[in-house]
């Protein structure tokens, strides 16, 4: 049934008592779509776009082609889903970026950002994970207290390595061990150093604190009888 509120400058469908401009109405649960068609796309039930909601009121925003979904605003591309489901915001080609991190890409000329945030309380957290399925392997994430910790936390049997220039400098092994593959382990801190406090080993020393090394040659002398002799092949640690 079509209907012209002409004192209201309304039409509705399916409606006599049509509330915006254009309302369309279905007096079952069943979907309310309006379809939209050029000859590019064909004009059968399965071509072009649907706006509406389906039977479960759902709001549908539906592309049926193999084609790029838009969203803009001031007149300028805002965000695009391309016809796989990739999503570039500021982008309208995130299928050119490293396909192994191009399912979202975000791109502005300024900073670029994300913010996870969440209420200050213990209990809540803010995190990234990385699974397969729906089994966790990975995660990175921060309790959301002044005083809460933060994890970068492998669950998965293997190792986490970490790279500069490219490379891989340090490695943490499944067991625990730590690799340092090139470079020096550096204190920046006057009486800071590796702590061996967890064993009880120190029986009678001050301190389990390894927090200086040294290594070169020297040239010992040594005095006996009146005689003294030297060497310069010695060394130390």
């Amino acid at each position: 049934t079509l209907h012209v509120d002409s004192s209201n400058n309304r039409v509705g469908i399916g409606t006599t008592s049509p509330q915006r401009t254009l309302h369309q109405h279905e007096s079952s649960s069943a979907a309310n779509y309006h379809l939209f068609t050029n000859t590019g796309t064909g004009s059968t039930a399965g071509d072009g776009g649907i706006v509406g909601i389906d039977a479960n009121e759902n709001l549908i925003l539906w592309n049926q082609e193999s084609t790029n979904l838009r969203l803009a605003t001031n007149n300028t591309e805002r965000l695009l889903i391309d016809a796989v489901g990739r999503v570039g915001i500021g982008t309208s080609s995130p299928s050119s970026f490293n396909s192994y991190a191009n399912t979202l890409v975000v791109v502005t000329s300024t900073n670029t950002g994300l913010t996870l945030s969440g209420n200050n309380a213990s209990t809540n957290y803010s995190g990234l994970h990385f699974a397969a399925g729906t089994t966790v392997r990975a995660y990175i994430d921060q309790q959301l207290s002044s005083t809460g910790r933060m994890s970068l936390f492998n669950m998965a049997n293997g190792y986490m390595n970490f790279g500069t220039n490219n490379t891989e400098r340090m490695r943490i092994k499944s067991d625990g061990d730590i690799e340092i593959n090139t470079g020096n382990l550096k204190f920046g801190t006057a009486g800071k150093g590796i702590s061996f406090s967890e064993t009880s080993d120190a029986s009678g020393k001050t301190s389990e604190l390894f927090d200086d090394y040294e290594e070169g040659t020297w040239t010992p002398t040594v005095t006996a009888g009146g005689s003294a002799f030297s060497t310069t092949n010695a060394s130390y640690v």
